[in-house]
């Protein structure tokens, strides 16, 4: 079974898609049917996923309206395509874990979002790449020239490399040491920006946005913390 979304020819297909930074609105059309799937995270990407996942649910018998339910009451957790909106800013925070292929993804949100200010790309290291680090690092350069990118910091002691393959001249810094970066965030990102933050999971980009925006990233984490009692209270 194939999906598609500029692909016109897949069994799956999705049209009509509306888009903004939090959400993503569609129409699947598969086997004669069509229904419209409202997703609570943005980006293209996440279309595809809707679609496997619809899919799936009709080849074991379920009911559209329960799989478009379903999909509806998706809610990424913590720092996975998280968007937060703190003191007129807002942040797509995406640093559970990355590859070249995920940078691109999280880019492409970022570019959909209308910035009233800039667009800021905190870009940490990819682990587990060894020997393909400029490769992944040029991808990712021209993914970042691509996207519309105002302001780019880099985080690590690979991440630099980013530099090199940059096809247009992109306001930037590097940072190496955690601490630092927190500091220069705090002060840098300003009223109207439109921030991303993505890494691999051993950067603990996490931790940074914590610090940053501490009010914000706990009230996030609420939900978690209430399925994890709810799934507690489910198993004793």
């Amino acid at each position: 079974i194939s999906v598609g979304v500029h692909n016109k020819h897949a069994d799956c297909v999705a049209t009509e898609i509306c888009s903004d930074a939090k959400s993503v609105d569609f129409s699947v059309n598969y086997d004669g049917e069509t229904a419209r799937v409202h997703l609570n995270c943005p980006g293209e990407h996440n279309v595809y996923n809707a679609m496997f996942a619809f899919v799936t649910g009709k080849m074991k018998g379920m009911d559209t309206s329960d799989i478009v339910k379903g999909l509806a009451d998706y809610r990424p957790m913590t720092v996975r395509q998280k968007t937060y909106h703190t003191l007129g800013k807002t942040l797509y925070v995406d640093c559970f874990n990355a590859s070249a292929k995920s940078v691109r993804a999280a880019l492409a949100v970022l570019r959909s979002i209308q910035p009233k200010h800039r667009r800021v790309a905190v870009i940490g290291d990819i682990a587990e790449i060894e020997g393909y680090e400029e490769e992944t690092y040029r991808q990712i350069a021209g993914d970042i020239s691509a996207s519309e990118v105002d302001f780019l910091i880099t985080y690590g002691t690979e991440s630099w490399r980013i530099w090199n393959y940059l096809n247009e001249e992109i306001e930037r810094i590097h940072f190496y040491e955690e601490k630092e970066l927190i500091a220069y965030i705090k002060k840098t990102i300003r009223f109207g920006d439109v921030a991303l933050f993505k890494a691999s999971g051993v950067m603990n980009l996490e931790h940074v946005v914590k610090r940053v925006y501490p009010i914000t990233y706990n009230l996030t984490r609420i939900p978690y913390r209430i399925r994890t009692l709810k799934w507690l209270l489910r198993t004793v």
